[in-house]
Formats: C-alpha cells, sequence, structure tokens
C-alpha cells in the first residue's frame, strides 16, 4: 500500500520545463499565494526526493536577473518531509531556464542551468545527489554556454524553452532547446550523463509557430515532433545522433499542440493534442499512433469542442463563436495528459490572458477543460472556474492526482462556487480572502462525479492535498 500511496503521490509534482516571464503586476503580491506543490522523484529507499524553486532576483539586467534559489527535501514513505538542504545557502544556484531532479540508474541528479552574465544562458550541468544526507556530489558538464551557442535576440525568458526527457527505463536522456530564431540544440546521454551526440538543427520560425513534443525511447532513440500549422514535422535521431526529418500529414485538421503519451506502444507511439480547422483558433482535440518505421499518422480520433463550453469559455474572453475563428483562443492554453490506472488517458486544459492594455493589470486564468479517450469515443468536462493571479505567475494553477481510478484535479476557487452547480454562473476569485482549496473527481469515463473543498487554507498546498489523499485513497 506504501508503494502504491506514493505513486498517487508523485502523480501530482509535474515536472516541466521552464519558462517563465517575469514582470511588474499591479496585484499586490501578498493578496496571492502561489499554487505550488513539491517536485519530485523516488527515492531508493521508497521514499521521494523533492525540490523547492524560489525566484531570487539578482541587480542588474538581462536574463540572467532571474534566478532560482533550490532546497532538496527528503521525504520518507509516508511522504513526512524529514530533511531539506538548501543549496548554495538559499542564493541562486541556478538560472530561472531549467532545474529539475531526475533519475537515473538508480541514482538521483539535479539537472540545472548555471548561472552566467547578461542575456545568456550558462552551462547545462547535472549534480548528483545523495539520497540520504542531499548533498550534492559529481559534477556533469552537459552543454557549455559556447556549445548552446544562445541566438535569441529579444529580453523575455518566454522566448527560450528547455526540455529534459528520459528513457521509461532511465538508461538514456536528452537535452532540447531552441537557441535561435529557427536553431535548436539538441543532445543525448548514457544513464550516466556521459555524452553520446549533439546536434544543431533548423526549425522554420520555430518561436512563433512551433510546440513541441519531445520523448526518448528505451533504445536510445529522440523524437522531436513540432507542430506547426504549416508543416508539422518529426524529427528522430537515433542513439548515435543520426537523424531521420519527416513531414506528417493529419489529413482535415492541423495540429496546434502535440504530446506524446505513449513512447512504447506497438508500432509507434502514441501522441495527441489540439488542433486547428478553419482559423489559428484552436477548434478540438485529437489522439492518434505515430509510426515509428513509416513516420506516418495512423488511427486518428478527433473531437471539436461543444458549442455550449465555447459559449462559456466566450463569455471570459477565451473563445470566439464567429464561423469565421470558431474556437478557443491559442494565446496562453496549456494542456497536459495523465494516464489512468487501467490505461486511458485524460487531459487537463487551461486557459490564460493578460489583463490591462498593458498586461500588468494581472493575468485572467479560465476554465479547466478535461477531455477523457475512452472506448465510447471523447468525453468532455468542463469546471468553470476563472480566478484574477498576478501577471509574473505563468504556472498551472491546479495539481492532478490518481486515485482509485479517478483523476482528481486541485485548484483555487472563489468558496460560493464548490456548491453551485457547474451550469450556474460563478464568482471570480480575486486574492486569496475568500479563496478555498477544492478537488473534483473525474471518473476514467470522463465523467465529474463529485467536487468538494478540501481546506479552507491555500497555503501549504503539498500537505493539504497530502492529508485528503490520504482519507480518500486507502
Amino acid at each position: 500500500m506504501q508503494a502504491y500511496f506514493l505513486k498517487i503521490m508523485l502523480a501530482i509534482f509535474l515536472v516541466s520545463s521552464t519558462n517563465l516571464v517575469f514582470s511588474q503586476f499591479i496585484l499586490r503580491p501578498s493578496s496571492y499565494v502561489p499554487f505550488k506543490v513539491t517536485e519530485s522523484i523516488p527515492a531508493a529507499d521508497g521514499g521521494a526526493l523533492g525540490i523547492s524553486k524560489m525566484d531570487n532576483y539578482k541587480k542588474g539586467s538581462g536574463w540572467n536577473r532571474a534566478r532560482y534559489a533550490i532546497t532538496l527535501e527528503k521525504y520518507n514513505k509516508q511522504f513526512n518531509k524529514v530533511k531539506e538542504n538548501k543549496l548554495a545557502n538559499g542564493e541562486g544556484f541556478s538560472t530561472a531556464f531549467f532545474a529539475a531532479l531526475v533519475s537515473s540508474d538508480n541514482k538521483a541528479w539535479l539537472v540545472y542551468t548555471e548561472p552566467t552574465e547578461g542575456s545568456n544562458i550558462g552551462n547545462v550541468k547535472a549534480v548528483e545527489i545523495n539520497q540520504e544526507t542531499l548533498q550534492t556530489g559529481e559534477t556533469k558538464l552537459l552543454a557549455s554556454e559556447s556549445e548552446i551557442g544562445l541566438k535569441l535576440k529579444v529580453q523575455a525568458l518566454s522566448e527560450l524553452k528547455i526540455y529534459f526527457e528520459s528513457s521509461p527505463d532511465k538508461k538514456y536522456h536528452s537535452l532540447f532547446m531552441n537557441v535561435g530564431d529557427e536553431d535548436c540544440f539538441t543532445a543525448g546521454f548514457d544513464s550516466q550523463f556521459k555524452s553520446l551526440w549533439k546536434k544543431k538543427n533548423t526549425l522554420t520560425d520555430f518561436k512563433k509557430e512551433h510546440t513541441v513534443a519531445f520523448a526518448v525511447t528505451n533504445s536510445g532513440e529522440t523524437f522531436v515532433i513540432s507542430a506547426n500549422k504549416k508543416d508539422p514535422s518529426v524529427t528522430m535521431y537515433n542513439s548515435q545522433g543520426k537523424v531521420v526529418n519527416k513531414p506528417l500529414i493529419f489529413g482535415e485538421f492541423t495540429p496546434a499542440d502535440i504530446s506524446i503519451l505513449d513512447n512504447e506502444t506497438i508500432g509507434g507511439m502514441t501522441i495527441a493534442g489540439l488542433y486547428m480547422k478553419e482559423s489559428d483558433n484552436i477548434s478540438g482535440v485529437f489522439k492518434a499512433v505515430l509510426n515509428n518505421a513509416t513516420f506516418k499518422i495512423e488511427n486518428p480520433i478527433a473531437a471539436e469542442i461543444p458549442e455550449k463550453i465555447i459559449e462559456r469559455l466566450k463569455k471570459d474572453g477565451f473563445a470566439s463563436t464567429k464561423s469565421k475563428n470558431y474556437g478557443v483562443a491559442r494565446r496562453e492554453v496549456t494542456n497536459k495528459f495523465f494516464k489512468h490506472n487501467e490505461g486511458s488517458w485524460t487531459q487537463v486544459i487551461e486557459f490564460k490572458h493578460s489583463l490591462g492594455a498593458d498586461g500588468r493589470s494581472g493575468t485572467g486564468v479560465g476554465s479547466l477543460l478535461t477531455t477523457a479517450f475512452t472506448n465510447k469515443g471523447v468525453v468532455f468536462a468542463h469546471i468553470p472556474r476563472y480566478a484574477v493571479i498576478p501577471s509574473s505567475e505563468k504556472k498551472d494553477e491546479y495539481a492532478t492526482a490518481i486515485c482509485k481510478n479517478e483523476l482528481i484535479l486541485f485548484y483555487k476557487d472563489e468558496a460560493g462556487n464548490v456548491n453551485k452547480s457547474l451550469d450556474e454562473g460563478q464568482n471570480v476569485l480575486k486574492g486569496e480572502k475568500n479563496a478555498v482549496l477544492v478537488a473534483a473527481h473525474i471518473g476514467n469515463d470522463g465523467v465529474i462525479t463529485k467536487r468538494e473543498k478540501v481546506s479552507s487554507s491555500v497555503f501549504n498546498v503539498s500537505d493539504n492535498i497530502h492529508s485528503y489523499l490520504s482519507n480518500k485513497c486507502n
């Protein structure tokens, strides 16, 4: 049961590439509590290792004013924190571009971007973490500042995207980043972070048009799928770095976003995401198989977002019902997929847009929309939450866990909305005065079974979620 519970807890912790824009905002920082959960990986003793990041600004100009103070955390099997280690005495240990814990060959590593000067990115490194003491050990250089050759000309973190992925068996790892208008840097490593290959490629109009799906197989192959309304494509690097690039043909729709759900599917890999049709707006969702041998799209399933949901999103400024531009605006739409215990997938979509003419009046966080790919088709569920948060907050405003084969969505909402029907008008959450932490249960059939208040306190989100799951999942 302990191993099962740890698996549940680890499903909460969303480790993703850093893509933050730091700016001023009108909302007072004290009026908003960031929706932060601990990122973690399993530890050898059955517990977990966590990483907590805090923005730590440095005087000066350029991207590297924004840095992470990194705290390593040790949890026991009951997920109680038993130890922590503040790296660099709580000062900026890495730039805010990327820092994540990675498992490799039964060891724990911290992969991070090293601070440097001006508008540049420093070396990318991996340092081994002692799983008992949390002390740092051997450091490996993954990519030097000169090898990366950053060419981005704009002064914004949002232009730099970094992905680091591992094979399911943790024997191979790959790094991907866009380093210029069309230039990308990709590198592959073995389980000891020895460099296997390094490449620079071109993705046309990457900054403006592309989203990327990135995965590594147990054979050491690295796949980079780029979703572009002009020319979606797949690039495959074998374990020695040899490159094959092919266009992707989807037929009647064009992908707006692609995720790789399963890179060990028989005959290929399962992909899914969002698609466009007649306009640049998002029309619906899809799932398909990418054949690894022919690079062709097979068995596509596509479904339009129901008009009822589009109408609700329109009220919050996220969608248009006009036939010419029908669908959801692509401004800041994030989507992630979560696998149920019996193998089905549920997608969670969150919407954001900037408020005020200068974008500094805050960020509007829209509904949580879920789509489940079931044996009866695609099922949509909609939680019409709307919150106003500082414009500097760009991370997802929710967390997830799989509990008794249900997906549980944890999010903040205005207290009065919890007992309302989802079809009723909802109160806007501004600040934390009337905020509560809510859990929405979604079955593997895609239907919301219940919503309930987890806690009146929106502080210590991880602790509140842990306590809730302890009661519900045993």
